[in-house]
């Protein structure tokens, strides 16, 4: 996967190899930190219970909308 997107960075929006390079490092490391923000804000304010259920109700209202 990681590959793709460094070829897409290069490929398609004309990034140089350091730049594109960058970007790869740091949406990786995005990917990593927001579970880990995500999963303490569930379990220290807003439960997981509440979590389920209102990411539940919002694919539910989301997913007819076919966005992608």
């Amino acid at each position: 996967m990681s590959s793709n997107l460094l070829l897409y960075f290069m490929g398609e929006l004309d990034q140089h190899s350091a730049t594109a390079s960058r970007n790869l490092s740091n949406w990786t490391r995005a990917c990593y930190i927001t579970p880990l923000f995500g999963a303490f804000l569930v379990d220290g304010y807003i439960g997981k219970y509440w979590t389920i259920a209102s990411s539940s109700i919002l694919y539910a209202i989301v997913s007819p909308l076919k966005l992608f």
